[in-house]
C-alpha cells in the first residue's frame, strides 16, 4: 500500500482491510453490499 498513488484505491484498499478485521473479529458490517463491491473491484483490477 505503500506505493499505491491513487486516492480512491488506496481508500477502498484501507476500508476492506478493516472491514475484514470488523468481520475476523466476529462483527457484523454496516453496509455489507458495499464491502463486496469494493472487494469485487479490487480483484477486477487485478485482472486487468
Amino acid at each position: 500500500m505503500k506505493v499505491e498513488q491513487d486516492d480512491t484505491r488506496f481508500a477502498d484498499l484501507t476500508q476492506i482491510l478493516f472491514d475484514q478485521a470488523i468481520l475476523s473479529e466476529g462483527g457484523h458490517l454496516d453496509d455489507p453490499a458495499a464491502f463486496v463491491h469494493k472487494l469485487n473491484g479490487l480483484l477486477q483490477g487485478l485482472l486487468k
